[in-house]
């Protein structure tokens, strides 16, 4: 598993949020609404997710730049990625948000917004998270693959592990005989030997 993201939002934006992790897999991110404890003090769990993030994403509006919270993540998040590493990327949420509007220092993780339009927000939206906190990438049918998926994505969201999963199918049974005889007994000769 390559991590887990913290979305940084105004609740102002929060319709466009929901629409937006609707279709995003699950255990991929965190946000304020979902995944905060219950009774926790607000700052102390901005601070925890923060820490444990490995991607901040900051879903820029012109709400977003004006809210006091917002700043206040972006402020823990500079000091993470300087002594963490942690990526850090600005993605706008309204194509009049400018470069210019977001704080000096995260103008280079910029990401202008690729349209109007909710479906390719989103669908940027999704490649972002798959891109920096997926697992591998699989090949294989479409169904069994979006199977596969589906269940790498709930594994991560329960143990907030992951583990290395290739996945290989051919069409019309094509290729599976191959696949198991040549990589996955090698695989499995391989851990039996060690």
């Amino acid at each position: 598993m390559r991590g887990v993201a913290f979305l940084s939002f105004s609740v102002d934006d929060k319709s466009t949020v929901d629409a937006l992790v609707q279709s995003a897999p699950k255990g991929l991110f965190h946000l304020y609404t979902h995944d905060f404890r219950d009774g926790a003090a607000l700052l102390s769990e901005m601070e925890r997710h923060v820490k444990g993030c490995s991607l901040f994403l900051f879903l820029a509006s012109k709400s977003a730049l004006a809210s006091a919270w917002c700043k206040h993540e972006i402020s823990l998040v500079q000091i993470e990625a300087i002594t963490r590493g942690v990526k850090v990327i600005a993605l706008t949420l309204d194509p009049s948000i400018e470069i210019s509007d977001l704080p000096h220092w995260m103008r280079g993780y910029w990401m202008p917004a690729p349209s109007r339009r909710l479906p390719a927000l989103r669908r940027r939206f999704i490649d972002i998270l798959e891109q920096n906190c997926a697992p591998s990438k699989y090949a294989g049918l479409h169904t069994r693959l979006d199977l596969v998926k589906q269940q790498y994505y709930e594994r991560i969201s329960e143990t907030h592990t992951g583990v290395n999963v290739f996945f290989f199918s051919g069409i019309e049974g094509v290729g599976r005989q191959t696949t198991a005889r040549s990589f996955l007994q090698g695989i499995c000769s391989t851990r039996l030997e060690h």
